[in-house]
């Protein structure tokens, strides 16, 4: 099994490569498989709306790292996404990035059918939840099962600094329900 935790932010390093990081420890603890992807700081262009990508199954734009993300995504068991939150929603090359890729993948053939997938978004202060509800917009559509948390699984940047309880919490529920449903177990 192999979960794809795709970090969205442009810092590296930063809040949601730390959760990645973790996500990643709790999974192991399951006997699970994940690779980190890291959307980067390039330029991902929003979709050009020339529709070829339903003739072709791949958007067309070749430039970023797009496709290979779709690929990588496609091949993944499971995906857990950690983003940040700037001003109340996910960040543009998240949106711009999942856009193309669920077009792509998804109106023609529903290539993402039944994948889990998951969010954990990171802010300052406010927005998490909104930003959450735009990641899971992308796969509710899809016909992809959420994999829940306790709560929303928000956290702020302090949080993620300080590793408290809450931090771990969100981590933790995150991991360990999509650990049960990719193991066939019921309880998420």
């Amino acid at each position: 099994m192999k979960v794809l935790l795709i970090n969205s932010s442009p810092n590296q390093g930063g809040h949601c490569a730390c959760a990645a990081e973790d996500l990643a420890a709790r999974l192991r603890t399951h006997q699970i498989e994940s690779e980190l992807f890291w959307l980067g700081q390039g330029d991902i262009r929003g979709c050009l709306s020339c529709y070829r990508c339903l003739e072709i199954d791949r958007c067309v734009q070749e430039s970023d790292c797009v496709n290979e993300l779709a690929e990588k995504m496609l091949a993944a068991d499971g995906i857990i996404v950690c983003a940040p939150v700037y001003f109340g929603g996910p960040n543009g090359a998240l949106c711009n990035a999942f856009d193309r890729i669920f077009y792509s993948r998804t109106v023609k053939n529903q290539l993402f059918r039944g994948k889990p997938a998951g969010a954990i978004t990171v802010c300052n202060t406010m927005g998490a939840e909104t930003a959450l509800m735009g990641i899971y917009r992308y796969f509710s559509t899809c016909q992809m099962p959420i994999v829940s948390g306790i709560g929303f699984p928000t956290l702020t940047m302090a949080m993620t600094e300080e590793k408290n309880d809450r931090y771990h919490t969100v981590i933790n529920a995150i991991a360990d329900n999509m650990a049960h449903l990719l193991n066939g177990k019921s309880g998420c």
